[in-house]
C-alpha cells in the first residue's frame, strides 16, 4: 500500500487560471496570481494540508509555450506506445541542456518526480474558443501515461464550455467546470471526488483529505463563535469616562468622548474581523477609509432591523425576556416582589425596543456625569446588540465564499453581500428568547463561562444554518 500523498500537477496554457486552481485548493493567498501572461516562471509545489498532516500536493507550473515544437522532437524519436512515457522524460533531459524549452521542462517535470503517478490537472479557458492548435499540448500529456483530468475554468463566461468538453473528452477521462475564484466548498469536495476516480490507490488518501477538510471547517465555526461571542461581549460592555476639565468644557468633552467610544467599538469589531480573516487563511486589511465607512454604517439606525430582528421580533422577544429576567428576581426573593418583577420586566422590556425605534437618536445609554468625571456607555440599545451579531454573521458569510484565488485583500463592510441573511430563521422561538435574555445580561455584568458557552452554541447554530 502506497502511504504517499496523492500528487498532481497543474497544467495549461498561460494565464487560464491554473495558479488560481492551487490558491484555491491549497488555501493560500500569497500564490502569485496575475491577469499577466506567464507570471509563473518555475515549478512550484504546495502541500494541501490540515494541522501540518498532508493531505495531498498541488504543482503550480508555467503555461505551455512551444507545444508544437516538443511535439515534434517527441514525434522524431519514433517511439512505440509502450516507449513513450520514457521519451518524454528524455525530452526533460535534452530541455535541461538548453534554453529553449525551459516553461515545457518545468511544466513536465513534476509529473515525473513521484514514482508512483502523478495525477495531471489540465486548465483551459471555457470563456475562449476551442482552437486546434492546443492539440499538441493534449498529446504531449497523453503519452505521459499519467491519469489526468481536464478542468474547463469560466473566466468571463461559459459560451465556449460546451464545445470545449467535446474536444477534451477525447484526451481526458474527466472533464468538469470549475471556476477556481467562485467555487465553493462543496464545489471543492466534488473535485475530489474526481481526483479519486482518476487513480484507484488514491481513494483512501483522498477520502480522508475530505474528511479532515470538513472536519477543519466545523472547527472554523466554532472558533468563529467563540471570536465573534468575544468581541459582542467587549462592545457591550464597554464603558469610558473622561475627567472634567472644566464646566465650560463639558459640551466639548462629551463630543470628544462619543467620537472616542465609536472608535472603540470600531476597533473591537475590526480586530474581530481581521481574527476571522485569519482563522479562514485571508490575509485581510482593513483601511482608514474602509474603517470610517464601517463607523457610518454600524451607527446607522436605519440599518440595524436590516443586519438584526425586525421591529415586531424586537418587542416581542424584549417583553419575553424582560418577563423571565424579572422571573429570576421573584424566585430570589422567595416570591416576595408578588410577581412585581416578572411583570415590571416584560413592561421595561417591551417599552424600551419600542422606545429604541421611537427614539433611536438615543442608542446608548445617556451621556451622564459621575463626580468629577463624564461616563459614557455602556450600549443598551436591544437593536444595536442584534445588528452587530448580524454584521459578524454577515461578515463571515461573505468571508467563507471568498475564496483564496481572490487575491484583493481589502473587505469593507460595505462590500458585504448578504445584508439581510435572515439569520433569525434558523432559531427557535425559545432559542431566540435565549439570545435575547444573554445580549440583556451583558449590558448589565460580564458573562459567566456557563453564559459565553450558552452564547457560542447559538452563534454556531446560527453558522451551521448559513452553509459555513
Amino acid at each position: 500500500m502506497n502511504n504517499h500523498p496523492p500528487t498532481f500537477a497543474v497544467v495549461g496554457q498561460p494565464n487560464k487560471g491554473k495558479s488560481s486552481v492551487v490558491a484555491t485548493l491549497a488555501r493560500l493567498s500569497d500564490i502569485e496570481i496575475s491577469a499577466r501572461s506567464g507570471t509563473t516562471q518555475k515549478s512550484d509545489g504546495f502541500d494541501v494540508k490540515t494541522n501540518d498532516n498532508v493531505l495531498y500536493r498541488l504543482y503550480d507550473t508555467p503555461g505551455f509555450q512551444r507545444a508544437r515544437q516538443v511535439m515534434h522532437w517527441l514525434s522524431s524519436q519514433n517511439p512505440d506506445a509502450s516507449q513513450r512515457a520514457q521519451t518524454v522524460q528524455d525530452f526533460i533531459q535534452y530541455a535541461k541542456s538548453t534554453d529553449q524549452f525551459h516553461d515545457e521542462c518545468e511544466l513536465l517535470t513534476p509529473i515525473f518526480l513521484d514514482k508512483s503517478s502523478t495525477g495531471i490537472i489540465y486548465v483551459v479557458d471555457g470563456s475562449c474558443e476551442y482552437h486546434p492548435s492546443i492539440e499538441a499540448e493534449l498529446e504531449i500529456l497523453q503519452w505521459t501515461g499519467q491519469p489526468r483530468m481536464a478542468l474547463i475554468n469560466p473566466i468571463e463566461s461559459d459560451e465556449f464550455v460546451e464545445q470545449w468538453k467535446q474536444a477534451l473528452g477525447q484526451y481526458f477521462s474527466i472533464v468538469r467546470v470549475f471556476n477556481p475564484v467562485s467555487a465553493n466548498f462543496d464545489e471543492q469536495m466534488q473535485l475530489l471526488d474526481g481526483f479519486m476516480q482518476l487513480e484507484g490507490n488514491w481513494q483512501g488518501a483522498l477520502q480522508n483529505a475530505k474528511t479532515q477538510l470538513k472536519a477543519e471547517k466545523q472547527s472554523l465555526v466554532t472558533l468563529s463563535s467563540y471570536q465573534i461571542t468575544l468581541m459582542i461581549e467587549q462592545v457591550l460592555r464597554l464603558q469610558i469616562k473622561l475627567p472634567i476639565v472644566h464646566e465650560s468644557m463639558i459640551e466639548t468633552e462629551k463630543n470628544a468622548l462619543l467620537a472616542k467610544f465609536k472608535k472603540q467599538i470600531i476597533e473591537l469589531e475590526s480586530n474581530c474581523f481581521l481574527q476571522l480573516g485569519l482563522l479562514f487563511k485571508h490575509h485581510i486589511q482593513i483601511s482608514s477609509e474602509a474603517i470610517q465607512m464601517d463607523t457610518d454604517a454600524l451607527f446607522d439606525k436605519e440599518q440595524w432591523f436590516l443586519w438584526g430582528l425586525n421591529q415586531t421580533q424586537l418587542v416581542k422577544y424584549s417583553a419575553m425576556a424582560g418577563f423571565t429576567l424579572g422571573a429570576a428576581i421573584d424566585l430570589s426573593v422567595g416570591g416576595a416582589s408578588l410577581l412585581l418583577g416578572a411583570i415590571s420586566g416584560g413592561v421595561v422590556g417591551g417599552v424600551g425596543s419600542l422606545a429604541a425605534m421611537k427614539y433611536s437618536d438615543k442608542w446608548l445609554k445617556d451621556i451622564h456625569l459621575v463626580g468629577e468625571k463624564i461616563v459614557i456607555g455602556p450600549i443598551g440599545n436591544q437593536a444595536f446588540m442584534f445588528a452587530l451579531l448580524g454584521r459578524s454573521i454577515s461578515f463571515l458569510n461573505t468571508l467563507n465564499k471568498r475564496n483564496h484565488a481572490n487575491q484583493n485583500n481589502q473587505i469593507a463592510i460595505n462590500d458585504i453581500e448578504v445584508k439581510a441573511t435572515n439569520w433569525s430563521k434558523s432559531l427557535s422561538s425559545k432559542q431566540l428568547l435565549e439570545l435575547t435574555k444573554l445580549l440583556k445580561v451583558v449590558n448589565k455584568r460580564a458573562w459567566k463561562l456557563s453564559e459565553q458557552s450558552k452564547m457560542q452554541s447559538l452563534i454556531v447554530k446560527i453558522l451551521d444554518s448559513q452553509s459555513l
